[in-house]
Formats: C-alpha cells, sequence, structure tokens
C-alpha cells in the first residue's frame, strides 16, 4: 500500500505523515531526507552546485538508508541536521537536477518494493508513485506557511526571511524540468491553513477507510466492465472452481493489505478481500503485508 502526498513547504506533510504512518502501522518515507542529505554532504566539498555531473557522480558513492523514518548517510544517522540553514539554502538547487532526481526516485521505489509506505514531498503523486492507492495534496497561505516553519525553530532567519525563501524555492519547484510541484488531478485536495493537525489526519485517515470500505464494490463494478466485453462468464467460472476447494469454518491464511481504525482487509485469494473488526485482534493489530491465519465464515 502507498500513500501519497504532496504539496508546498509548511504544509505540515512530515509531521502529518508521520502521524498517519504510527495509526496504519506502516513506514513513513521522507522524500526530502534523500534530497537534503545529499546536500548536507555535498557542503562538505568543494564540488560546484552547477556542475550536474559532478554532483552526479559524487551522489552515486553516497550510502542513502531509511532506518525508523530516519534518514542515514553512509552509515550516520543525519536526520537533525537535514534542516540547517546551509542545506535549505541548496537543496531545492540540487534536488532539480533530473539526474539526482531519477537516483533518488530509484532508491525510493526500490524501499517500497518490501514495505508499505506514506511518502510526502513535491511529486510523490505525479512522477514517483503516480499509480499510488491514495494521493493527496496539502497547501497553505504563504504567510501560514511561514509561521510554521519558522515555529520549528531550526532556522536562524527571521520571519520575514524565512518567508521569503520559501516563496523562492516553491517558485524554483514549480519551474523544475522534471518532478515539479503540481497537484495531481486525482489527488484530494486539502486546505490546511486554518486546520488543525489532528483534524488534517482525521480526514486523511477517513479518505482511506472510505475508499478501502469501497473496494469490494470497485471489484464487482470492474467485474461488470469485463462482462460487457464478453470476459465475465471465464472468469467466473474459474472463481467458482476455486471456491469448491475452501469450505465454511476452514482456516486459511490471509495476507494484510490494508488497516483502518475500524476494519483490517485480509486477501485469502478470493474474488473479493475479507474485513475483520480490528476488535477481532487482541494485542497489537497487523500491518500490512502480514500473514495471519483466519477463520472463513462464508
Amino acid at each position: 500500500m502507498i500513500i501519497a502526498i504532496d504539496g508546498p513547504a509548511g504544509t505540515g506533510k512530515s509531521t502529518i505523515a508521520s502521524i498517519i504512518a504510527k495509526k496504519l502501522g506502516i513506514t513513513y518515507l521522507n522524500s526530502g531526507s534523500f534530497y537534503r542529505a545529499l546536500t548536507l554532504a555535498l557542503n562538505g566539498t568543494d564540488i560546484d552546485i552547477a556542475d550536474e555531473k559532478a554532483v552526479l557522480d559524487f551522489a552515486r558513492k553516497q550510502k542513502l538508508e531509511y532506518v525508523a523514518s530516519r534518514l542515514v548517510l553512509n552509515g550516520k544517522d543525519v536526520e537533525d541536521r537535514l534542516h540547517e540553514d546551509a542545506v535549505s539554502a541548496r537543496v531545492a538547487q540540487v534536488s532539480s537536477n533530473v539526474a539526482i532526481r531519477h537516483l533518488v526516485n530509484d532508491r525510493m521505489r526500490e524501499i517500497t518494493k518490501s514495505l508499505s509506505i506514506i511518502c510526502e514531498g513535491r511529486d510523490m503523486t505525479t512522477v514517483v508513485f503516480p499509480n499510488a492507492e491514495y494521493k493527496f495534496y496539502l497547501d497553505a497561505s504563504i504567510d501560514v506557511q511561514a509561521q510554521r516553519r519558522f515555529d520549528q525553530g531550526v532556522s536562524n532567519m527571521t520571519l520575514e526571511e524565512v518567508k521569503a525563501a520559501i516563496i523562492k524555492r516553491d517558485e524554483i519547484d514549480r519551474n523544475k524540468k522534471e518532478g515539479a510541484l503540481r497537484r495531481a488531478e486525482d489527488a484530494f485536495y486539502i486546505d490546511t491553513s486554518a486546520l488543525t493537525i489532528d483534524k488534517v489526519c482525521e480526514t486523511i485517515l477517513n479518505k482511506i477507510q472510505t475508499k478501502g470500505s469501497t473496494m469490494e464494490q470497485m471489484e464487482v463494478e470492474k467485474e461488470e466492465t469485463q462482462n460487457s466485453k464478453g470476459e465475465f462468464l471465464t472468469q467466473f467460472e474459474d472463481s467458482l472452481k476455486g471456491l469448491k476447494e475452501l469450505e465454511d469454518g476452514q482456516l486459511v491464511d490471509g495476507t494484510v493489505i490494508a488497516v483502518t481504525d475500524e476494519l483490517v482487509f485480509v486477501d485469502i485469494g478470493y474474488k473479493s478481500e475479507g474485513k475483520i473488526p480490528v476488535s477481532e485482534f487482541a494485542g497489537d493489530l497487523p500491518k500490512a503485508g502480514d500473514v495471519v491465519t483466519v477463520v472463513l465464515l462464508r
């Protein structure tokens, strides 16, 4: 499962993604941390940041890892240094390097092969994960963006200087040759200016739950479309053959595909997913990708 969030700086993307990751028991992947870590490493060299080839050659030699939602560069946890002013001043230029974007995107896609994630950035829904199951675009007024970033206390700049820096960076991001900041047509838009963090999280979780609850209906609609093409009968016959192999009351292994506040969705190889109330699980809830043993009721 991939939940992708886009939007400009100061809209609460990182905080919200981190909270939702904990609530759903999935990994939080911050794309911006990769670019900031590479910028941090570059700041310790005499490499001209405008020399795209030299920057790429350098970046390829860096070992980037994501451990417990923290960025590890060459074996060292650098998460607490990623928002230093020297990094913020140059990261937009580094991330505008198309070859660097390809390098980082490939690394993130590799991570998602084995993990269910929530990720946030500038082009998660449009370039990196265009087929993500859930897409959101967070926005806020520039004054709110600047105040939030200023209140983080990670910069020595004044509020007005922070505001000017955000305006400049967002302008660079919107005009990148690749991975420009824009809202995907199918992303759900949320203006966070007047909303609390809890309210934004609630809105996103409700959207995820609503979509999860309609998974079976979507499957029915898909079958109806296939029927119009003359393919439904064959698929239906094949599915019936498979269903005869299982009986009510039988114990079967299933893979968890999604977890919401109320339900756990489990794939046991049927035409639609099984739904189990979270109250049925004692202790910690399973995570997406876990294999659980369930009783087939019908």
